[in-house]
C-alpha cells in the first residue's frame, strides 16, 4: 500500500480528495432533499386523513339531520330506527370533536375554526322547544360546516411533490 501512495503525486491525491468530498456533499443535499420530501409527504397524509375524517363526520350529521327532518315530516319511523338515529348523530358528534382536537396541530385555522363552531354549536343548549325548530336549527349548523369540503380541497389540491392527485 505504501508503494501505491508513493506513487501518487500532489495533483493525484488533490483530485481524489475533491472527488471524495464532492461525494459527500452530494450524498449529504440527496438525504436532505429526501427527509424534507419525506416529511412533506406526512405532513399531507396527516391532514388529508384528519380533513376526510371530518367531512365523513359532517356528512353522517347531514344525513341524519335530513332523516330527522323526514321523519318529522311524516311521523311515523318506529322507536328503534330513531334511536339509532340519536346513536348515528352521536357517533359522528364524537368523531367530529376527536378530529377537531388533532385538527388543532395540523389543519389551517379557517378550516379548524369552522369545524369548532359547528361542534361548539352542536353542544349548545338548544334555542327552541319545539323539534321541528331544533331539526332546521342543526340543518344550518351543519350546512355552515360543509363548507370546509372547498377549502380542503384548495388545501389538499396538490400532492406532495407537486403532483396532482
Amino acid at each position: 500500500m505504501s508503494e501505491w501512495l508513493a506513487d501518487l503525486n500532489k495533483t493525484e491525491i488533490v483530485k481524489l480528495l475533491l472527488q471524495m468530498g464532492g461525494a459527500l456533499i452530494v450524498a449529504r443535499l440527496t438525504v436532505f432533499w429526501a427527509l424534507r420530501r419525506y416529511k412533506s409527504e406526512k405532513a399531507w397524509e396527516r391532514q388529508h386523513d384528519t380533513l376526510t375524517t371530518a367531512v365523513q363526520a359532517i356528512s353522517e350529521l347531514q344525513r341524519v339531520v335530513d332523516e330527522w327532518a323526514n321523519e318529522d315530516e311524516e311521523r311515523n319511523y318506529p322507536e328503534e330506527y330513531s334511536d339509532t338515529l340519536r346513536a348515528r348523530f352521536a357517533t359522528a358528534k364524537r368523531d367530529l370533536e376527536r378530529v377537531t382536537a388533532a385538527g388543532r396541530l395540523i389543519l389551517p385555522d379557517n378550516i379548524n375554526s369552522v369545524l369548532e363552531t359547528l361542534i361548539r354549536d352542536l353542544n349548545a343548549p338548544a334555542e327552541w322547544d319545539w323539534w321541528p325548530d331544533r331539526v332546521s336549527e342543526l340543518k344550518s349548523y351543519v350546512e355552515k360546516a360543509s363548507g370546509i369540503i372547498p377549502a380542503g380541497r384548495r388545501l389538499l389540491g396538490s400532492a406532495p411533490g407537486g403532483g396532482s392527485t
